[in-house]
This record gives structure tokens, C-alpha cells and sequence, in this order.
């Protein structure tokens, strides 16, 4: 009961930021969940990267491969369930896959924020040392969040916000351009 509520009071949040992500852009869902993605896999990257150059733990470096290889496969499967939604929609119907990987995207748009907690309470706390923990969070979390994204309502792309303004504008300095003035015959 209490877990349904707090989701769908998350999920309420990131269809607002959905929507106004492709008012703005005209990007699609996949396309927003894509670059949390990516910023979140070079975040972490960056974590382990300078842990292992700044304490010396080249093993530490393993996590830069891959956390971009998750993160590229998370990219191709964001782009299939996209088509495979948009399919569905045009044929006014919901795709089986699609509904069963929205299921696999809540269990991880939650246990990635979870891990990330567990992680921040298990780590190092000294501070003669560098931690990638902090960068490592934060991509834990916006991966999370690249989850949870994909189970919005699905938007069609469309033209973003200032080339529909410069549409409008165009459309109006037309309707007021010269028009000849009538002629009255006797």
C-alpha cells in the first residue's frame, strides 16, 4: 500500500519531467533516459578511473569499462522499448515486452538508488584517502532515474520549443504582410 503510493507519486514527478522534457526539446523518453544514462556512466567512470590513478588501485579501473558497457546496453534496450511502444500505440495496443520491461525498469529505478545507499554507508570514511564512492552514487542514481523515465508515458517526437515559436512567429508576420487594397470598380 505505502510502496504503491510513493510510486506513484515518483512516477507522477517523472511524467511532468517527461512531458516537459519533449515540450522543450521534442525528445522522446528514450532520448532523455539515454543521456542520464550516459552522464551517469561517465560519472562513475571517472570514480573508478581516479581511484585507481590517485590511490594506485589499478583494479579499480575494471569499473570504467564497465559502467559504459551497462550503460550502452541500456541505451540499445531504452531505444527497442521505444520502438516497440511506439508500434503499439499505433496500433492503439500495449506490447507484452514492452509492459514486461517496464517491470524490470521499477525493479532497478529502485535498487540502484538502494545500492547507492548501501554503498555510501559501507564506505570509506577516512580522509587521507580518495573514495569513488561519491561518483559511483551519483551514477547509481541517475541510472536509477534513467529507469524510472522509461516507464513513462510514451510522447512522440516533435519539433522543440523554439522552432515552434519561430513556426508561430512566421505564421503571424504572414498574416499581416501586405495584402492589396481593394479595389472599387463604378
Amino acid at each position: 500500500m505505502i510502496y504503491e503510493k510513493i510510486d506513484e507519486f515518483i512516477m507522477y514527478g517523472v511524467n511532468k519531467a517527461v512531458h516537459a522534457w519533449n515540450w522543450i526539446t521534442g525528445g522522446t523518453k528514450a532520448d532523455l533516459a539515454n543521456i542520464l544514462s550516459t552522464i551517469g556512466a561517465v560519472t562513475g567512470s571517472t570514480g573508478f578511473v581516479l581511484d585507481g590513478m590517485v590511490d594506485g588501485r589499478p583494479y579499480s579501473m575494471a569499473g570504467f569499462p564497465l559502467l559504459i558497457l551497462i550503460s550502452h546496453v541500456l541505451q540499445q534496450v531504452n531505444s527497442k522499448v521505444e520502438t516497440l511502444e511506439s508500434r503499439a500505440l499505433e496500433k492503439e495496443a500495449k506490447d507484452f515486452e514492452v509492459e514486461k520491461d517496464k517491470i524490470q525498469y521499477e525493479k532497478a529505478g529502485y535498487a540502484l538508488p538502494c545500492m547507492a545507499a548501501g554503498f555510501q554507508f559501507m564506505g570509506d570514511a577516512s580522509e587521507d584517502s580518495y573514495s569513488p564512492l561519491p561518483l559511483v552514487n551519483i551514477a547509481l542514481l541517475l541510472t536509477g532515474a534513467s529507469c524510472h523515465v522509461m516507464r513513462a508515458d510514451y510522447l512522440p517526437p516533435r519539433k522543440n520549443a523554439l522552432s515552434r515559436a519561430k513556426d508561430s512567429l512566421v505564421d503571424v508576420v504572414k498574416s499581416y504582410s501586405k495584402k492589396p487594397a481593394p479595389v472599387e470598380s463604378r
